[in-house]
């Protein structure tokens, strides 16, 4: 029997153009439509899209390896150039990076 890794059927790109967040807000995946609650003792890891939407990590993964693309299931499809990446130093999404002082 031979297993498949999770990584195999996940993008490894997609982690460049999402803002990782994690509080106690009520908030739903755009993906799955599931809603988490304020009421879980450890808040749930998420990632925020440049259009606001909010998914689970491993759900957005799952999308973009399956849509070979980055974007937003609701919003639509972007190309993956680095003036759609999001940049934790400047706390931006879409800049030009040549502006970022880390780059």
């Amino acid at each position: 029997m031979s297993y498949q890794l999770y990584s195999d059927d996940e993008c490894v790109a997609c982690d460049d153009y999402v803002k990782e967040i994690a509080n106690d807000d009520l908030w739903k995946c755009v993906i799955c439509h599931m809603t988490e609650s304020s009421v879980m003792p450890i808040p749930w890891l998420r990632y925020q899209l440049s259009c606001s939407h909010q998914v689970h990590p491993r759900c957005y993964k799952k999308w973009c390896h399956n849509q070979q693309m980055v974007g937003c299931p609701t919003c639509g499809l972007l190309e993956m150039k680095q003036d759609h990446m999001y940049c934790v130093y400047c706390d931006k999404f879409g800049h030009k990076p040549t502006l970022c002082l880390y780059e």
